[in-house]
């Protein structure tokens, strides 16, 4: 035999790739070559197997394992198209990951808020010198959530509206994208809390930081967000906390 044993005793040789992985590399280095920008078509399925010399079904694999990725959508009937950045592989790793650790009191959950916390009180600095018309938008969501607060519930898509446009118009692609996966990640995890039942100060704490923007305060604007994020962070440790010793 000439393949060698790591430490591990693993083999040290590279893994072949896959006859779909060869096939998705293909796809997206034809997609970067010609400039396909996001929203714009790639060539037909017919296309891709003269391009990529493989079957039909070795490219529909292909796609399909790009779309899962987010790299591609395939919409029925009309093609398939590039994706602007999507983190949604990302959201579902974390959702995946939070429910493992139901039984440990939610610690990725937890985990994940905090590190939320650390990235918009970080980006909210920055948020801090935007535009006038920014302000003007996250004051027109605001008031969308007032009256949903009146009607008895703040609704997850205003919510992610909020922040998402908080740092949409930033200069960094990536920054909304990020806050957003994060957002969707915390949401979608089926965790029955008392914290997402607190609507009562709501659209206050969302207030405070438009507030804080207006001022231009940086540390203002940090405090704000800081007083959003340390009741939620706090309970998620609490419940931690008391699950751990629970199951002691």
């Amino acid at each position: 035999m000439n393949a060698t044993l790591g430490a591990a005793g693993r083999s040290t040789h590279p893994r072949v790739p896959s006859r779909t992985q060869q096939v998705r590399t293909m796809i997206t280095d034809y997609i970067l070559r010609e400039g396909i920008k996001a929203g714009e078509p790639i060539p037909p399925e017919s296309k891709l197997i003269e391009l990529t010399g493989a079957s039909r079904s070795a490219v529909r694999e292909a796609l399909k394992v790009m779309e899962a990725l987010g790299f591609v959508s395939i919409k029925r009937g009309s093609g398939t198209f590039v994706n602007d950045i999507n983190l949604e592989a990302l959201t579902t790793q974390l959702i995946f990951a939070s429910q493992r650790d139901a039984d440990d009191g939610y610690s990725t959950l937890r985990d994940m808020v905090q590190l939320r916390s650390v990235l918009e009180t970080s980006l909210v600095r920055i948020a801090c010198h935007a535009d006038e018309q920014n302000v003007a938008e996250l004051r027109v969501i605001i008031a969308r959530m007032d009256a949903e607060q009146h009607a008895g519930y703040v609704t997850t898509d205003t919510d992610r509206e909020f922040h998402v446009a908080l740092y949409e118009r930033l200069g960094n692609a990536l920054y909304a994208p990020l806050v957003s996966a994060l957002f969707d990640a915390y949401i979608r995890v089926p965790f029955e809390s008392t914290i997402r039942k607190q609507q009562f100060a709501h659209a206050q704490r969302h207030r405070a930081i438009v507030d804080a923007l207006e001022s231009r305060d940086e540390a203002a604007c940090v405090k704000a967000m800081k007083a959003h994020f340390d009741p939620i962070i706090a309970h998620l440790t609490t419940y931690s906390q008391e699950n751990s010793h629970n199951r002691g």
